[in-house]
């Protein structure tokens, strides 16, 4: 987009994003987890079959009574599924479920963000769908890492693959004059 074009789309999207019919939609709950420690934020956009996996982690792992799921649907077009499914998933493990469905496709940080708003945890864990977490009781001690030290605001953890190598630590972009763009780059893959 050489034209000028670019700067018009980026106009058009902002003032799309600022409409107020792009805010959170429904909120469904099945269950409630009272007073919860943690509040598991998980964003998705069209996988929702990947839930299957990451509820069955955190039922195995048998941590449930200190945290609750936000699950935050950002493709309107699957509210259904998205419904079902959770359904299914108090069914199957007994493990309280929020269900937001935005209304249009607000992207994965504002889903974040849609989530935190929802949520009740003292600490929020923001987890994509298709990650597993390999140690649960993580989440446990950065959240006592939280309250004791409240300097401290926010903590990151390393994402690695099913081999154990790390699969990036942060991200920064970089100019492509190829490309006459930028470009996300992931430092330190592998």
């Amino acid at each position: 987009l050489d034209g000028g074009e670019g700067e018009l789309l980026s106009r058009l999207i902002s003032a799309r994003n600022l409409r107020a019919d792009r805010k959170r939609g429904s909120v469904y709950r099945v269950g409630v987890q009272p007073a919860p420690e943690v509040t598991v934020v998980i964003p998705v956009f069209r996988r929702f079959d990947l839930l299957w996996n990451q509820v069955l982690s955190w039922g195995r792992a048998g941590l449930v009574p200190w945290a609750e799921f936000v699950i935050v649907n950002d493709d309107p077009r699957i509210a259904i599924e998205c419904a079902e499914l959770v359904d299914q998933l108090y069914a199957v493990f007994g493990i309280p479920i929020t269900l937001v469905t935005n209304e249009s496709n607000l992207g994965f940080a504002s889903s974040c963000n849609v989530g935190v708003a929802v949520g009740r945890g003292r600490t929020v864990l923001l987890l994509n769908s298709d990650a597993i977490l390999a140690d649960f009781n993580s989440v446990r001690r950065c959240s006592g890492l939280l309250d004791a030290d409240p300097s401290i605001g926010i903590l990151g953890a390393q994402i690695s693959g099913p081999d154990d190598l790390g699969v990036h630590s942060g991200m920064t972009t970089t100019w492509l004059s190829f490309r006459n763009s930028w470009f996300n780059y992931h430092p330190r893959s592998g």
